[in-house]
């Protein structure tokens, strides 16, 4: 995992705030500005496999990056390293799953945000040049 309070410069009550409540709409507003597909990270049991995105139990939301690395407000992952950190964070065994549009839409579009001091955007945009860059230093 990326320390992105010491790399991208981002305080620690950014970081909780998108990442204890209010990650989904961080998700949605860089898929807003990149069209990076939103991915949810949660419980799956073999009998949840199948349900809607209302009726499970998800605990983290991401986007998914062109060459399959995903994005959040604590920086870039694998989808191995995301697994990981949340598996130990919450103590179970988790998935990774792109949320339909549609249905993420039905199911974000009255939830009121966790944290609403924080302006969407602009945390959006520094997460979004803060991997820019990385991705430029990679070359």
């Amino acid at each position: 995992m990326v320390d992105v309070h010491n790399q991208w410069s981002l305080s620690p009550e950014v970081i909780h705030a998108f990442t204890q409540g209010d990650c989904w709409r961080l998700a949605e507003e860089l898929h807003r500005l990149t069209g990076y597909s939103l991915v949810a990270v949660g419980f799956e049991q073999e009998e949840e496999e199948n349900l809607p995105l209302d009726q499970r139990c998800w605990m983290h939301v991401l986007n998914q990056c062109p060459d399959g690395t995903l994005l959040d407000v604590m920086g870039v992952h694998d989808s191995d390293s995301a697994l990981e950190y949340w598996a130990q964070e919450y103590g179970a065994l988790i998935n990774v799953n792109t949320a339909d549009s549609q249905e993420w839409a039905d199911l974000t579009q009255e939830a009121e945000r966790s944290f609403p001091a924080f302006d969407v955007t602009h945390v959006a945009h520094r997460v979004l040049s803060a991997y820019q860059d990385s991705q430029e230093i990679a070359c």
